[in-house]
């Protein structure tokens, strides 16, 4: 949707080149929450990264992957 909008404002806007925010994302589970529930979410990731899902998803929203997901680690 963006592209789109950036094609069609006769050059005006560009996307740069370079990120000017890399974000590292976490995510919290109550203390009281099944302990088999973080492995869980880690191995599916693990497999959307290696099946190439996740790469799939990236594109969908106009994204470069190996930009989006060039640094992505599963800890």
């Amino acid at each position: 949707m963006l592209r789109v909008f950036i094609n069609e404002s006769d050059n005006k806007y560009r996307l740069l080149d370079e990120s000017l925010l890399l974000s590292k994302l976490g995510i919290a589970f109550a203390k009281d929450n099944d302990s088999a529930l973080p492995e869980k979410l880690r191995a599916t990731l693990y497999d959307m990264k290696n099946d190439g899902t996740l790469a799939q998803i990236a594109v969908k929203y106009g994204l470069d992957p190996n930009t989006a997901l060039g640094g992505i680690t599963l800890e």
